[in-house]
């Protein structure tokens, strides 16, 4: 779980144009823990 987690935070981070794009694709996803962190970036 670390590592998917920390993935997410280094997108977060990143704020780049494609990462954002990567995360709002993640956002589509049924997971809780995506979405939190998803809503706290952005």
């Amino acid at each position: 779980m670390f590592e998917p987690m920390k993935a997410v935070f280094s997108l977060g981070d990143d704020r780049s144009p494609e990462a954002i794009e990567i995360l709002c694709e993640a956002l589509k996803t049924n997971s809780v823990l995506l979405k939190h962190r998803g809503s706290t970036i952005m």
